[in-house]
């Protein structure tokens, strides 16, 4: 057995990356960067000071070319998080880089670096928390190598948006320029979709996480499915113990999954300290401040359904009154602003951009309990109705699941509006 160790072992060795020059160099002046970067916010010092605490060594940072639908991971068994390098080269004049050369622009040029690092420290801030989890509950690596659970990225995701969301109150200026489709970049979008998600609803953002693991590669389970493999890990060694008179086998077992279900336990108190006591101020503020930057930069429909989703979830989020108060006057503003909006601009606005704008209000209006606008019914009703046809005709011949799910939702809400009867009101 320890042969065969010995033997995998070289075997991950040699398929591991080459090392290029500057790896060790650059790495240490990314972790000095990014802690420097996130060591600015409330979020990034509690985190350094929980990772700190356990006396833990940093992960090594390295630059590799990867799978496109992969932006950044952190291995375990290497202590090393790896960022893809085909996105970075965005942010170079010139494309196509060489690892090698992307490594060394990075570790050589300071402006570039401090670029790169600006915009991906939310998610080099996710890939710390896994390295932190490996140290904190080492058991579900070290007995279940090939499952990865699924409750540790929530906490990363939860992390990262939390972050995410100090971060860009501190940037109004790129949050202004992201919503207003003046400025994107990889990072940006990857984390503003999670954010909003988290604020939005985090009940159906934690299903979209489990969706997004499970469906994808990497052997994901949940916790209570490791500690059922452990359970019956544990029935096969009883047998095996009463056959060959071993039981130290057995007796290590048992005390494995005694450590994993007391791990289970203090990580689900964990989680459940986030939901009771941060998220729900966490998600009055962030749809707040989003609202709030979509409204001045006229994204109208992004900025009704956060002041909308943001009302009607008050009273659950236990919000104070006087703060109730401003979001009702911000969200009666917005209504106000999107009205006159659709009204000056309906004629020169494609079926697709106009029927969004309208379900928008007209979803608003029905979460917070106005009435709709009186000088849009008519509008309305005949924009439904063109939607509908347009929508049908585009999901007809399409083959991307993606966009075929975002017209089946449209067709499915401007039929239902129609043959409601809540039309003619």
């Amino acid at each position: 057995m320890k042969l065969i160790y010995s033997f995998l072992i070289l075997v991950i060795f040699s398929l591991n990356v080459s090392a290029y020059r500057y790896d060790k160099a650059l790495s240490k002046k990314l972790k000095s960067d990014f802690s420097t970067v996130i060591l600015k916010t409330k979020i990034g010092k509690h985190f350094y000071e929980r990772f700190n605490s356990i006396g833990a060594e940093f992960p090594e940072i390295l630059i590799r070319r990867d799978n496109p639908s992969r932006l950044a991971y952190y291995v375990m068994e290497e202590n090393k998080i790896y960022f893809n390098s085909s996105y970075i080269t965005e942010f170079f004049t010139a494309k196509r880089h060489k690892d090698s050369n992307t490594i060394e622009i990075l570790y050589k040029r300071k402006d570039a670096r401090e670029e790169f690092v600006k915009f991906a420290d939310a998610l080099y801030l996710h890939e710390l928390v896994h390295a932190l989890q490996t140290k904190l509950y080492p058991n579900y690596r070290r007995d279940i190598p090939h499952g990865n659970m699924i409750e540790f990225e929530y906490e990363a995701f939860f992390t990262e948006d939390m972050y995410f969301h100090e971060k860009m109150k501190n940037n109004r200026k790129l949050m202004k320029d992201f919503l207003a489709l003046n400025y994107d970049d990889p990072y940006l979008s990857h984390n503003m979709s999670s954010y909003l998600n988290l604020s939005l609803d985090i009940g159906k953002y934690r299903e979209n996480v489990k969706e997004m693991y499970e469906s994808g590669e990497g052997d994901y389970l949940s916790m209570s499915q490791a500690e059922e493999i452990q359970k019956s890990k544990l029935e096969e060694s009883k047998i095996l113990a009463y056959a060959s008179g071993d039981v130290s086998p057995y007796i290590r077992k048992t005390t494995g999954l005694a450590i994993i279900q007391m791990q289970k336990e203090e990580y689900n108190r964990f989680m459940d300290k986030f939901y009771n006591e941060f998220w729900p101020g966490f998600s009055f503020e962030a749809l707040m401040y989003i609202g709030d930057v979509a409204l001045e930069v006229k994204n109208y429909p992004l900025a009704l359904e956060c002041l909308a989703n943001n009302e009607e979830t008050c009273k659950e989020n236990k919000v104070k009154e006087e703060d109730f108060q401003k979001l009702k006057t911000k969200g009666a503003v917005a209504i106000l602003e999107a009205t006159g909006f659709i009204l000056d601009n309906s004629k020169n606005m494609d079926i697709e951009i106009l029927s969004g704008h309208i379900k928008a209000l007209d979803k608003t209006c029905e979460k917070t309990k106005r009435l709709f606008p009186e000088n849009l019914k008519l509008l309305r009703k005949k924009t439904y109705s063109e939607a509908l046809k347009y929508f049908l005709s585009k999901a007809g011949d399409e083959k991307d699941e993606a966009k075929l799910e975002y017209y089946n939702q449209n067709i499915t809400f401007f039929s239902n509006a129609l043959t409601s009867g809540r039309l003619s009101n």
